[in-house]
């Protein structure tokens, strides 16, 4: 295990985002009590945007002073609530296991920030050595049923030009995309997180839209018969093409579809 020390927690959760996000890996940050564990905020914000699994342990006060508003004392279920999908506060040293397993499952799971909330006298606690293994769930495979990959098979093939436009969702889909486009002849734009996965290489990428975009996809998009949304939740809806253009959203998360 690599432990890199840093200056101040705001560096070390911005750390732990970009190599948990890069290399798919869970990864912890540990931060002090009180107004440090504070500067976790921004970070663990940010990792449940891009989807990055980071465990946070953040200090305590000791446990009989919790709830007395003692120095340094912070609720973490209350600061962390917008962050963070998972939060346990381990007041027992009992309660290890089960906390610290389920904040790691559920990063790895949920692909998101956890937090553990570790007051000091139970950090300084006698345990008994023993290992436990965390059972990592494997990640599934999914796909569409038959009858939805047929209606989409129906609809290109009625389309006489068809236009890709790929998000974050294409990262492991890279030669998948690109393979598409040069059977449909397809122009491929993308959004802000798309571009380092379909951009370099790519004969047939016509840039980015939106307010960070150009006009080569928005023209591409607006003229083509049928419109393939590739694991993106574009915001700005008011570059996409109007009725006239059938529109088909992938995505791994029903959440997205539509909005």
């Amino acid at each position: 295990m690599l432990t890199v020390h840093v200056r101040n927690e705001e560096y070390g959760v911005f750390a732990a985002v970009a190599e948990a996000y890069c290399t798919g890996t869970p990864v912890a940050v540990c931060g002090t009590a009180g107004p440090g564990v504070t500067h976790l905020f921004n970070g663990l914000m940010d990792a449940r945007k891009e989807g990055a699994s980071v465990i946070a342990i953040v200090g305590d006060v000791e446990t009989k002073l919790i709830d007395t508003a003692a120095l340094e004392e912070l609720n973490p279920y209350k600061f962390f609530d917008a962050a963070a999908l998972f939060i346990g506060r381990l007041i027992n040293p009992e309660q290890a296991r089960a906390v610290i397993n389920t904040a790691i499952t559920t990063a790895v799971a949920d692909c998101g920030p956890t937090v553990i909330s570790l007051p000091g006298d139970v950090a300084a606690s006698e345990v008994r050595e023993k290992m436990h293994a965390v059972a990592i769930p494997a990640k599934p495979v999914l796909r569409p049923a038959d009858a939805e990959l047929e209606k989409l098979a129906r609809l290109i093939n009625d389309a006489k030009t068809v236009a890709i436009f790929g998000g974050e969702g294409c990262r492991d889909a890279r030669n998948e995309v690109l393979a598409l486009a040069a059977k449909l002849k397809a122009p491929v734009g993308y959004s802000f997180r798309g571009k380092q996965w379909l951009e370099h290489d790519n004969a047939y990428a016509t840039g980015m839209t939106g307010l960070l975009g150009y006009g080569g996809t928005y023209n591409a998009i607006q003229g083509a018969d049928l419109l393939l949304l590739l694991g993106t939740d574009f915001p700005f809806s008011e570059f996409l093409p109007n009725g006239n253009v059938k529109k088909v959203q992938i995505d791994v998360n029903p959440k997205h579809l539509g909005r």
